[in-house]
């Protein structure tokens, strides 16, 4: 009994291994993520991709220093992978994928592109950020950003109050937002909900009569 148990753990630890791959890429500075799939990006010293699970459902390529990634899957827990970069300037994604993002130097310009119910969480560091969230998208970072240019549309939420801005600029369509924003904020509402913490000096606001804005103190 002992003999079958050993065996089937080896069975099992090998294939497990066998599934894994990682390759060293292109140099790349952009990100493309399109499907069900679970992505974990993270600063390296080299560009390199590490597939977990799922690699019959993957396909990905750099072109012109963009990384594009594509999943067939029908479900995200069916792929998983995480992506190194050692320098980028923007993230991409579409149709659902789930993705989690840690930086750990300061970058001149970041943006995230997101749309389809895509989902994303984690720690940025750049001096400009700006974001376009829509079709149901759900937006979640701590980090450090001076400047921000933030746009929610289609029912999708920016969760951003863990990010000190010194300025931001927001634009919200039935959408929701946090933020926490110390000099300056400019925000315009339609059918929207922002919750404003950090108290900014200045405040302009043009809100639709069924948008809230709030201000914890």
């Amino acid at each position: 009994m002992l003999k079958n148990f050993i065996l089937c753990f080896l069975i099992v630890f090998c294939s497990s291994s066998y599934a894994q791959k990682t390759e060293v890429l292109n140099k790349f500075s952009e990100i493309s993520i399109s499907g069900k799939i679970k992505v974990e990006i993270l600063e390296f010293e080299q560009d390199r991709i590490l597939i977990t699970k799922g690699e019959k459902y993957l396909k990905y390529n750099v072109l012109k220093e963009r990384l594009t990634i594509t999943s067939s899957a029908a479900v995200a827990d069916s792929v998983t992978i995480t992506v190194y970069f050692k320098d980028i300037n923007k993230i991409s994604a579409a149709n659902k994928p789930v993705i989690s993002i840690k930086m750990d130097t300061q970058r001149e310009n970041f943006t995230l592109d997101v749309k389809e119910s895509s989902s994303v969480t984690g720690f940025i560091k750049s001096t400009n950020f700006k974001l376009l969230s829509q079709s149901g998208s759900s937006v979640s970072l701590e980090g450090s950003c001076d400047n921000a240019d933030i746009k929610a549309g289609g029912k999708s939420s920016v969760e951003a109050q863990k990010i000190i801005f010194k300025k931001c600029d927001i634009e919200l369509t039935d959408s929701g937002a946090r933020v926490f924003v110390t000099d300056k904020l400019n925000a315009e509402l339609t059918k929207s909900r922002l919750e404003v913490s950090g108290n900014p000096a200045k405040f302009n606001k043009k809100v639709s009569p069924d948008s809230v804005v709030t201000n914890p103190l």
